[in-house]
């Protein structure tokens, strides 16, 4: 019975597609720069066994960590999360969130449209959260890589701790093609379906 309300209804629930967003324990589903690991000490919500991403960046280098999600083109989005500048470590770094779209699963194929980001944090020694605007996935994306970015243009050397990243969205389905007898047939189930539940609410 579900399954035949998904086809008539459409599932339509935003959820945080990450796997570990809130990097419990490790950096497990993502992909890190060199200069980026665990961080065990400096959980944003405090929670025990439970850390950030830790970005440790010399002059004009970047770090980021990523990860890429299947997606629906055509529906909504949004994305962002939890990042701190360290208050000693403080050579004019910044730190932001953002998104690219692509043709192929995986991440491959060419990207599509522009990619887009959230504000840049540079307050330092505090968490900040980070989020973006609703963002539209492009036609012909069916995935998007979700990014953490911190650079430093100037001389030394900064640190960013990144946590509670999210992309929130509806997952991506895969809807089967139906020929002429399958579309008639779905509609003939939806409208019993409908009927059934019409009066079974009467009743």
């Amino acid at each position: 019975m579900s399954a035949i309300l998904v086809l008539c209804v459409g599932p339509a629930t935003a959820q945080n597609l990450l796997t570990n967003g809130t990097f419990d324990g490790s950096l497990t589903g993502w992909a890190a720069s060199s200069n980026t690991t665990y961080d065990s000490t400096l959980d944003n919500t405090g929670a025990s066994g439970s850390g950030p991403a830790q970005s440790v960046v010399t002059a004009n280098d970047l770090a980021v960590v990523t990860q890429c999600i299947a997606i629906r083109p055509g529906a909504q989005y949004t994305f962002g999360g939890d990042v701190i500048l360290s208050a000693t470590l403080n050579y004019g770094g910044a730190a932001d969130f953002g998104v690219k779209w692509y043709s192929g699963v995986n991440c491959g194929g060419s990207q599509v449209g522009s990619a887009s980001y959230t504000s840049g944090a540079t307050t330092r020694g505090a968490w900040l959260s980070l989020s973006s605007s609703l963002q539209t996935a492009p036609t012909g994306a069916v995935s998007v890589l979700l990014l953490a970015e911190h650079t430093v243009p100037a001389t030394g050397t900064d640190q960013a701790n990144f946590d509670n990243m999210f992309l929130d969205g509806p997952a991506a389905t895969t809807i089967p093609v139906l020929g002429r007898v399958g579309f008639l047939a779905l509609a003939t189930v939806c409208a019993a379906l409908g009927i059934w539940l019409l009066r079974r609410r009467v009743s």
